[in-house]
């Protein structure tokens, strides 16, 4: 059909494609018909398209090009994270992609800092690239937003969210 998929997604992390809105399209069709543990929601990682995973860019390129689609989705978790500047200028330890869009900040790359700390000390809930910073003390908006608040606040509570583990969902199109 002619019908567009419907969905607005995020590619930061280079991996997945994280579902930033569903709209009218192919998927909110499917949405209709399709057990509620099983519909695509705001915030689930598209993990592959018809065989292609780990390359944002061909998810993307198969959710464009092929009619059938088989998809394998991954509901997020979240988690939380406090981090305590001791010195207002003590470094986090995290990058961000230059130009930062859609509503979280994607975590490119960890260096030394508050987060390695928060890693050694949390080893059962480390940051990992590709994570992301979902809410910043107690707000959520835009990467822009987000970004302003880091440094801010010397007592940071963040909100990470990730794929989760082994919980994936096949759709078929």
């Amino acid at each position: 059909s002619n019908e567009p998929l419907g969905v607005d997604l995020d590619i930061q992390d280079g991996v997945t494609a994280w579902v930033l809105a569903v709209k009218p399209g192919c998927v909110r069709s499917y949405n209709k018909f399709a057990p509620a543990g099983q519909q695509v929601q705001v915030g689930d990682f598209i993990m592959a398209v018809n065989g292609a995973v780990g390359d944002a860019s061909k998810l993307i390129e198969a959710l464009q090009r092929d009619f059938r689609l088989e998809l394998v989705i991954r509901r997020p978790v979240e988690f939380h994270v406090a981090v305590h500047r001791m010195q207002p200028d003590a470094p986090l330890g995290i990058e961000f992609p230059e130009m930062p869009t859609g509503n979280c900040l994607v975590i490119n790359e960890l260096v030394e800092g508050l987060f390695q700390q928060w890693n050694e000390a949390h080893q059962h809930q480390c940051v990992q690239v590709g994570d992301r910073i979902v809410e910043v003390g107690g707000q959520r908006g835009t990467a822009t937003d987000l970004l302003r608040l880091l440094p801010a606040m010397p007592h940071l509570r963040m909100v990470i969210a990730r794929p989760a583990c082994g919980a994936s969902w096949w759709y078929f199109w």
